[in-house]
């Protein structure tokens, strides 16, 4: 009898089949890892909104007791003594944020930022 000289490995069919799982896990992979940005960037977003208001309350409570007349800032400018390294906190996606001067609220005009 004749012995079958055949050399061991892969075959076309089997590479191919190989290239399109991994293409399919790696498609699943980035559209999870690309949601779990999105998330992360809203919730350092309404972080940054509650620091905000948080340095709106201490700037209110400061011109209570500095007898001046109590208002809220309208802007973040007026806030940078109370923050971190007198720096105003960035939306991490682009937004601007929004000083409401009746109240310490603060938006985010990026859809889906609010607290």
């Amino acid at each position: 009898m004749k012995e079958k000289n055949r050399e061991r490995g892969f075959t076309l069919v089997e590479i191919i089949i190989t290239i399109v799982i991994m293409g399919i896990s790696g498609t699943t992979v980035a559209t999870r890892f690309n949601d779990l940005s999105d998330s992360a960037k809203a919730s350092a977003c309404q972080a940054n909104q509650l620091v905000l208001e948080k340095a709106q309350l201490m700037h209110y409570t400061d011109k209570i007791f500095s007898g001046k007349e109590a208002k809220y800032a309208k802007d973040a400018k007026a806030l940078k003594k109370y923050l971190a390294h007198n720096k105003e906190p960035k939306c991490p996606r682009g937004g601007k944020y929004t000083l409401s001067d009746k109240s310490p609220e603060v938006t985010c005009n990026f859809a889906g930022h609010s607290p």
